[in-house]
Formats: structure tokens, C-alpha cells, sequence
């Protein structure tokens, strides 16, 4: 499995950084069981997510189902050619009410 990672995932990640034994324990979870997350709806379609603790979310998109369901043509990741369908993309990590604006 490939992952990836926004720079905002890194920026939360660094910002966070009380949290990231956490974050990195539920990354390895993800990269074993890709469908763990919960899909999220409407112009989120395609993306993930999963809680780390209480009202803290990774969210992600793994590109395989997400080229199965046509949310490609939703998220439009620029490099999306490039990824393998084995990729899992971490978009951002933070508390819930934050995260959700993936732009």
C-alpha cells in the first residue's frame, strides 16, 4: 500500500504534534484496513474519515474505490494519473469541526 500526505495534513500533523503517536497508530490501522472510515457525502464524496480520539479526524481517500465510484471526478486530485490505485491519500488531521474544509 502507498500513502501520500497533503502539505495541510502536514501542517496539522506538526501543529498537533501532542497527538501524533496517536495519529500515526490509527495511520497504521488505515493502511491495513483501507475501508475502516466512515465515507463522507455530497462534495466530499470519495474522502474518508476516522476518528483518532474524540472529535479528532484523520480524513483520507483510498484511489481505488475511489476511481470504482467515479469520485474522481468529484475530489479532482491533481496528480491522480500518477497514483497507483494501491495509494491511500491522507488529506488532514485535526479536531472535527476543522478538518472538513479540505481546500
Amino acid at each position: 500500500m502507498n500513502e501520500t500526505y497533503s502539505d495541510k495534513f502536514i501542517k496539522s500533523l506538526k501543529k498537533f504534534s501532542s497527538n501524533k503517536k496517536r495519529i500515526f497508530n490509527k495511520i497504521k490501522q488505515i493502511l491495513r484496513h483501507p475501508m475502516m472510515g466512515e465515507p463522507l457525502k455530497y462534495d466530499l464524496r470519495g474522502l474518508y474519515s476516522v476518528s483518532v480520539a474524540k472529535n479528532f479526524i484523520i480524513i483520507y481517500s483510498y484511489c481505488r474505490i475511489c476511481r470504482k465510484k467515479k469520485d474522481d471526478k468529484i475530489l479532482l486530485c491533481h496528480d491522480c494519473n500518477l497514483m497507483s490505485d494501491e495509494t491511500l491519500r491522507f488529506f488532514d488531521v485535526g479536531p472535527h469541526d476543522k478538518v472538513y474544509d479540505i481546500n
